[in-house]
């Protein structure tokens, strides 16, 4: 089984090896990882499905307005009964949307599509068939696209890397089926440079942030006991 979790491990590594950013922090999360083949009982890997909802913070355009997609891969390590830690791996759409619309008498229009791979670390602790979640991702910037009032931006102002506070609640529906829903929130701005409307978080520089809800399924395929 100590095989397999190494094996799993160094895929995910070699994948995330193609961000730079995340060079510096490979070390330590395989460290992380292997220090805890010792001390788990079971490995759990499967398939996530997300629908996400969205806004940035900071942009003046409030409300959870852009929907989005999110889909990739878990693997999850029980510390014990009551307990685990879970690991993912997903592509997920996040952004911001205002529509120009005719109840409204501003006539604005805005969107902006952040395509990100995610790489969320978390701490579980099981309840009955509730699991509550809690931890921190780091988002890797693949795409953007910034269109106001119709017309496209090209001026490239967004961050590579950005890190995440998440929380959450899932609930199993069968053993290998699970609900989730999902808060995620930048900690950092994802913003280069302040713009109008920048707001402040967590620290006394101004920026713009990710604020994502996100209403997952989770497909557990194998599990391997020890």
């Amino acid at each position: 089984m100590i095989k397999a979790k190494c094996e799993f491990i160094h895929y995910i590594c070699l994948l995330l090896n193609l961000q730079t950013g995340m060079k510096k922090l490979l070390p330590l999360i395989f460290l992380f990882f292997i220090s805890l083949t010792a001390y788990t009982q079971q490995f759990n890997g499967g398939v996530m499905l997300a629908f996400v909802s969205s806004q940035v913070a900071g942009d003046t355009y409030a409300g959870f307005n852009k929907a989005g997609l999110a889909g990739g891969f878990f693997v999850s390590m029980d510390l014990n009964e009551k307990s685990a830690l879970q690991m993912e791996l997903h592509f997920i759409q996040k952004g911001s949307r205002y529509n120009d619309t005719t109840y409204q008498d501003d006539f604005q229009q805005y969107l902006l599509r952040l395509n990100y791979i995610d790489l969320p670390l978390l701490y579980l602790y099981k309840n009955k068939r509730f699991s509550f979640e809690a931890g921190i991702s780091t988002s890797f910037l693949l795409s953007s696209y910034e269109e106001k009032d119709y017309f496209e931006s090209t001026y490239d102002d967004w961050k590579k890397v950005c890190f995440n506070s998440v929380f959450g609640v899932k609930y199993k529906i069968t053993p290998a089926l699970e609900v989730g829903i999902r808060t995620s929130n930048s900690i950092n701005s994802i913003r280069k440079n302040e713009v109008e409307g920048n707001v402040q978080r967590y620290s006394s520089q101004y920026g713009e942030f990710n604020d994502v809800l996100q209403l997952s399924l989770y497909y557990q395929i194998k599990a391997l006991s020890d």
